[in-house]
Protein backbone atom coordinates (compact mmCIF):
# COMPACT_ATOMS: atom_id res chain seq x y z
CA UNK A 1 0.00 0.00 0.00
CA UNK A 2 2.96 2.52 0.96
CA UNK A 3 4.42 1.58 -2.29
CA UNK A 4 1.41 2.21 -4.11
CA UNK A 5 0.75 5.52 -2.77
CA UNK A 6 4.72 6.71 -3.14
CA UNK A 7 4.61 5.62 -7.00
CA UNK A 8 1.16 7.56 -7.16
CA UNK A 9 2.80 10.50 -5.71
CA UNK A 10 5.97 10.40 -8.41
CA UNK A 11 3.76 9.61 -11.51
CA UNK A 12 1.53 12.81 -10.14
CA UNK A 13 4.86 15.10 -9.54
CA UNK A 14 6.28 13.95 -12.93
CA UNK A 15 3.17 15.04 -14.64
CA UNK A 16 2.83 18.49 -13.07
CA UNK A 17 6.18 18.66 -14.12
CA UNK A 18 5.76 18.12 -17.92
CA UNK A 19 2.58 20.27 -17.42
CA UNK A 20 4.57 23.23 -16.23
CA UNK A 21 7.40 22.61 -19.00
CA UNK A 22 4.63 23.05 -21.70
CA UNK A 23 3.17 25.72 -20.11
CA UNK A 24 6.49 28.07 -21.08
CA UNK A 25 5.72 29.92 -24.19
CA UNK A 26 8.80 31.14 -25.90
CA UNK A 27 8.57 34.57 -27.03
CA UNK A 28 7.25 34.56 -30.30
CA UNK A 29 3.96 32.31 -28.04
CA UNK A 30 4.18 34.72 -25.32
CA UNK A 31 3.21 37.29 -27.99
CA UNK A 32 0.52 35.63 -29.44
CA UNK A 33 -1.03 35.08 -25.42
CA UNK A 34 -0.51 38.51 -25.38
CA UNK A 35 -2.28 39.95 -28.04
CA UNK A 36 -5.31 37.60 -27.59
CA UNK A 37 -5.67 39.70 -24.06
CA UNK A 38 -4.84 43.32 -25.74
CA UNK A 39 -8.37 45.19 -26.59
CA UNK A 40 -7.34 48.21 -27.66
CA UNK A 41 -6.73 47.75 -31.17
CA UNK A 42 -2.96 47.71 -31.62
CA UNK A 43 -2.31 44.17 -31.66
CA UNK A 44 1.11 43.66 -33.18
CA UNK A 45 2.51 46.75 -32.30
CA UNK A 46 5.78 45.66 -30.21
CA UNK A 47 8.16 47.95 -29.03
CA UNK A 48 10.23 45.58 -26.42
CA UNK A 49 9.72 42.18 -25.13
CA UNK A 50 11.49 41.18 -21.51
CA UNK A 51 12.38 37.95 -20.56
CA UNK A 52 13.45 36.45 -17.27
CA UNK A 53 12.94 33.69 -14.27
CA UNK A 54 14.03 30.53 -16.58
CA UNK A 55 13.47 27.62 -15.93
CA UNK A 56 15.82 24.20 -15.94
CA UNK A 57 15.76 24.21 -19.43
CA UNK A 58 16.76 28.07 -20.17
CA UNK A 59 12.82 29.01 -21.23
CA UNK A 60 11.79 32.43 -19.20
CA UNK A 61 8.92 31.92 -17.34
CA UNK A 62 7.95 35.49 -17.68
CA UNK A 63 7.54 37.81 -20.42
CA UNK A 64 6.75 41.30 -20.32
CA UNK A 65 5.52 42.67 -23.79
CA UNK A 66 5.41 46.27 -23.91
CA UNK A 67 3.17 47.61 -27.19
CA UNK A 68 2.45 51.15 -28.42
CA UNK A 69 -0.83 52.39 -27.05
CA UNK A 70 -1.56 55.86 -27.76
CA UNK A 71 -4.82 55.27 -25.50
CA UNK A 72 -2.40 55.39 -22.37
CA UNK A 73 -0.46 58.48 -20.58
CA UNK A 74 3.07 57.18 -21.79
CA UNK A 75 1.59 55.55 -25.10
CA UNK A 76 2.56 52.32 -24.11
CA UNK A 77 0.66 48.94 -22.45
CA UNK A 78 2.89 46.29 -20.96
CA UNK A 79 1.44 42.32 -21.03
CA UNK A 80 2.96 39.92 -18.13
CA UNK A 81 2.83 36.60 -19.58
CA UNK A 82 3.77 34.03 -16.88
CA UNK A 83 3.93 30.13 -17.49
CA UNK A 84 1.96 30.28 -20.56
CA UNK A 85 -1.02 33.01 -18.97
CA UNK A 86 -1.50 36.43 -18.94
CA UNK A 87 -1.15 37.65 -15.44
CA UNK A 88 -1.37 41.39 -15.72
CA UNK A 89 -1.92 44.25 -17.82
CA UNK A 90 -1.12 47.99 -17.35
CA UNK A 91 0.77 50.95 -18.33
CA UNK A 92 3.92 50.97 -19.68
CA UNK A 93 6.57 53.55 -18.09
CA UNK A 94 9.85 53.88 -19.45
CA UNK A 95 13.23 53.60 -17.29
CA UNK A 96 15.68 55.30 -18.79
CA UNK A 97 16.96 52.16 -21.36
CA UNK A 98 18.57 54.79 -23.81
CA UNK A 99 21.11 56.77 -23.02
CA UNK A 100 22.46 58.37 -26.05
CA UNK A 101 21.84 62.12 -26.04
CA UNK A 102 19.65 61.93 -29.27
CA UNK A 103 17.52 59.77 -27.94
CA UNK A 104 17.45 60.61 -24.29
CA UNK A 105 14.63 62.76 -23.55
CA UNK A 106 11.78 60.54 -24.98
CA UNK A 107 13.08 58.28 -21.55
CA UNK A 108 10.81 61.02 -20.20
CA UNK A 109 8.54 61.44 -23.07
CA UNK A 110 6.79 57.77 -23.24
CA UNK A 111 7.30 55.81 -26.25
CA UNK A 112 6.99 56.33 -29.76
CA UNK A 113 5.27 54.46 -32.60
CA UNK A 114 9.02 54.97 -34.55
CA UNK A 115 10.01 52.18 -31.90
CA UNK A 116 7.67 49.57 -32.91
CA UNK A 117 9.78 46.77 -34.91
CA UNK A 118 8.54 44.41 -37.98
CA UNK A 119 7.56 41.25 -36.99
CA UNK A 120 8.30 40.39 -40.40
CA UNK A 121 11.89 41.19 -39.66
CA UNK A 122 11.74 38.85 -36.06
CA UNK A 123 12.91 35.53 -37.59
CA UNK A 124 14.81 33.83 -34.45
CA UNK A 125 12.88 32.82 -31.27
CA UNK A 126 14.04 33.14 -27.77
CA UNK A 127 14.76 29.50 -28.05
CA UNK A 128 17.23 29.81 -31.05
CA UNK A 129 19.25 33.12 -29.65
CA UNK A 130 20.16 31.38 -26.59
CA UNK A 131 21.16 28.65 -28.63
CA UNK A 132 23.46 30.84 -30.61
CA UNK A 133 25.32 32.31 -27.24
CA UNK A 134 25.56 29.38 -26.11
CA UNK A 135 27.66 28.17 -29.18
CA UNK A 136 29.93 31.34 -28.66
CA UNK A 137 33.53 30.33 -28.38
CA UNK A 138 34.99 28.75 -24.67
CA UNK A 139 30.69 28.51 -23.55
CA UNK A 140 31.71 24.62 -24.11
CA UNK A 141 33.60 24.97 -20.63
CA UNK A 142 30.48 26.31 -18.96
CA UNK A 143 26.65 25.65 -18.15
CA UNK A 144 24.77 28.12 -18.43
CA UNK A 145 22.29 28.38 -15.23
CA UNK A 146 20.28 31.38 -16.11
CA UNK A 147 19.36 33.80 -18.69
CA UNK A 148 17.85 37.63 -19.34
CA UNK A 149 16.82 38.05 -22.65
CA UNK A 150 15.71 41.49 -24.21
CA UNK A 151 13.94 42.23 -28.05
CA UNK A 152 13.95 45.61 -29.22
CA UNK A 153 15.12 47.60 -31.74
CA UNK A 154 18.17 49.56 -31.61
CA UNK A 155 17.02 52.93 -33.78
CA UNK A 156 13.80 53.71 -35.11
CA UNK A 157 12.69 53.16 -38.67
CA UNK A 158 12.56 49.69 -40.79
CA UNK A 159 15.61 48.06 -39.33
CA UNK A 160 15.22 44.72 -37.96
CA UNK A 161 15.00 43.99 -33.91
CA UNK A 162 18.08 42.77 -31.62
CA UNK A 163 18.25 39.79 -29.01
CA UNK A 164 20.20 41.06 -25.98
CA UNK A 165 20.98 38.11 -23.82
CA UNK A 166 22.75 38.45 -20.59
CA UNK A 167 23.99 35.00 -19.30
CA UNK A 168 24.26 33.43 -15.99
CA UNK A 169 27.27 30.46 -16.38
CA UNK A 170 28.99 27.98 -13.82
CA UNK A 171 32.37 26.28 -14.47
CA UNK A 172 32.30 22.88 -15.50
CA UNK A 173 35.65 22.05 -13.85
CA UNK A 174 34.99 24.13 -10.61
CA UNK A 175 31.35 23.86 -10.36
CA UNK A 176 31.31 25.97 -7.17
CA UNK A 177 32.39 28.92 -9.40
CA UNK A 178 29.23 30.58 -10.36
CA UNK A 179 28.33 33.89 -11.60
CA UNK A 180 26.91 36.46 -13.95
CA UNK A 181 29.29 37.03 -17.09
CA UNK A 182 28.04 39.36 -19.00
CA UNK A 183 26.22 38.95 -22.65
CA UNK A 184 25.66 39.52 -26.31
CA UNK A 185 23.67 40.82 -28.71
CA UNK A 186 22.86 39.26 -32.24
CA UNK A 187 20.32 40.29 -34.98
CA UNK A 188 17.08 38.90 -34.85
CA UNK A 189 16.34 38.98 -38.15
CA UNK A 190 19.63 36.98 -39.10
CA UNK A 191 21.25 35.38 -36.22
CA UNK A 192 24.66 37.77 -36.36
CA UNK A 193 26.21 38.09 -33.68
CA UNK A 194 26.56 41.66 -33.23
CA UNK A 195 28.57 42.24 -30.33
CA UNK A 196 30.42 39.78 -27.55
CA UNK A 197 30.53 41.15 -24.16
CA UNK A 198 30.67 37.40 -22.13
CA UNK A 199 33.95 37.27 -19.76
CA UNK A 200 33.94 33.67 -18.82
CA UNK A 201 37.41 34.49 -16.88
CA UNK A 202 34.57 36.18 -14.38
CA UNK A 203 34.67 32.83 -13.40
CA UNK A 204 38.26 32.62 -12.48
CA UNK A 205 38.10 34.85 -9.64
Amino acid sequence: MKMWITCSLCALTMTLTAAQAADVPTAKKALELANAKFQSGSQNQVIRMEGAETDSDLRPRQWDVTFYDSNRANNGTVIRVKDGVVISIGGAMRIVDDARWSRFFRNFSGYDAAEVFNLARWKLDSTDALAKVAALPGMNNVQITDAKMVLKKLSDGDVPPIWQVRVKARSRSKPSLEAWVGGAELSAETGEILKNEIHLARLTK
